[in-house]
């Protein structure tokens, strides 16, 4: 009976071991749920249910009001937002993705404007022409990390808001790579 008894608790600790090193990615984002509404043609997992906010801007070309969804997650106090911005596509119909990113002013989020860009750079993504930059929030010890794509007349930046660790990176890596256009 003893013996059965360290048996079990040895296998139990090569199994709690072996979810610890490979990360067991599955659990660390167990809790995050999709997000989705049908006609912005894109789902996301997100930490949390995201708020919606209409705001008003002059920024993304041109577009006075965007839609905003944000999740604070109160666990690390990182925060995620999605902004969706939709243009007229007859008014840049000769523009092409590089010419329309170029010509969006920058950024459409007020924190940022006091923010010093560290990186910036555009690949393509799933097919879309995606633009990734990182920022350092001036008033805050955070950094941020946003990705914009343009595709069927809207605009889209996700943007993670972390201080730099790891742990943060990893959530916000997660959050980028579970965006789907549909």
């Amino acid at each position: 009976m003893k013996k059965m008894k360290i048996r079990f608790l040895i296998i139990l600790a090569i199994i709690l071991l072996f979810l610890q090193i490979t990360g067991c990615a599955m659990w660390k984002y167990h809790r995050w749920s999709e997000f989705r509404i049908a006609e912005s043609g894109f789902s996301i997992q997100m930490p949390g249910k995201p708020r919606h906010f209409t705001m008003s801007t002059s920024s993304s070309i041109n577009k006075e009001e965007y839609d905003q969804w944000t999740v604070i997650d109160s666990r690390s106090n990182q925060q995620f937002f999605i902004i969706m911005a939709k243009y007229d596509e007859s008014q840049y119909a000769n523009m092409g993705d590089n010419e329309l990113l170029d010509n969006m002013t920058r950024p459409t989020i007020g924190f940022l404007s006091e923010a010093t860009q560290i990186k910036a750079q555009r690949q393509v993504d799933n097919g879309y022409l995606m633009e990734e930059q990182e920022w350092q929030l001036s008033l805050r010890t955070n950094h941020a990390r946003s990705r914009i794509y343009i595709f069927d007349g809207k605009i889209i930046e996700l943007i993670h808001i972390y201080s730099v660790s790891d742990k943060e990176m990893e959530a916000g890596d997660h959050f980028f790579a579970s965006f789907i256009i549909e």
